[in-house]
């Protein structure tokens, strides 16, 4: 009789996991918050007590919530999670938050672009330069999450060169899923040598329109790069 009540509890405390990861998802629960206590939780999940804590423990075992002593269960910082690419997998299997993902950032970095080519100074354009430098000088390899390192550090250039705080704000309200993505895209794209080259090319039409002080062509070529970057992994 102890076997036949444990499935039962397992297998929904599995589907109570699930609805906390949607609740990551959707913004409900963002990175680094503190959980609600267990009643609260429990109380807007409708299930009992011990299954959410089931729930709870798996998602502590996966590296997606974070529990330390005296502080409280957490969901975790992306960045620190990333070995386990729990949020990166649980993102790349929801193909509407990608697909919604491209379309914000599609809007938001094509007029950061612009706004880079417009406002940039000086130094500015030594910064992007430099993270430019080191984006080229990162040579095709199996390991798609360092390219994808340089690749997050030249974009994050152009954003602060757009000079725009509430831009740059609305830009990094969606920082951390951008760059699981970039994350993500790493592994799946930049290990096959011609996207490699052909990402490098893209980058390279971007910076060159900065740097020209061309700001429609700059615009363009971010739009033309996000179009490619979707074009690769295939979502319509």
């Amino acid at each position: 009789m102890a076997n036949k009540s444990i499935k039962p509890q397992l297998a929904k405390s599995a589907i109570i996991a699930k609805k906390i990861e949607t609740m990551i998802i959707d913004g409900s629960l963002s990175e680094g918050q503190k959980l609600p206590s267990e009643r609260a939780l429990s109380t807007t999940l409708k299930v009992s007590r011990n299954c959410l804590r089931e729930a709870i423990k798996e998602l502590n075992a996966r590296g997606v919530l974070e529990t330390k002593r005296g502080s409280g269960t957490h969901v975790a910082l992306f960045k620190d999670i990333q070995p386990s690419r729990s949020l990166i997998d649980l993102l790349n299997n929801d193909k509407k938050t990608l697909t919604d993902m491209f379309y914000v950032r599609r809007l938001l970095e094509s007029e950061a672009t612009k706004l880079a080519t417009i406002n940039a100074t000086e130094q500015d354009k030594d910064k992007i330069s430099e993270a430019f430098q080191q984006l080229v000088n990162v040579e095709h390899s199996d390991d798609g999450a360092a390219v994808a390192e340089k690749d997050i550090a030249f974009h994050r250039s152009i954003y602060l060169a757009a000079n725009n705080q509430v831009l740059l704000l609305a830009l990094n309200s969606i920082r951390d899923l951008m760059m699981n993505f970039m994350y993500m895209l790493g592994d799946k794209v930049y290990p096959f040598a011609q996207n490699h080259r052909d990402l490098i090319a893209q980058h390279q039409r971007i910076y060159d329109a900065i740097i020209k002080g061309d700001a429609q062509k700059a615009q363009d070529a971010a739009i033309a790069h996000i179009d490619a970057v979707k074009q690769y992994i295939k979502l319509k």
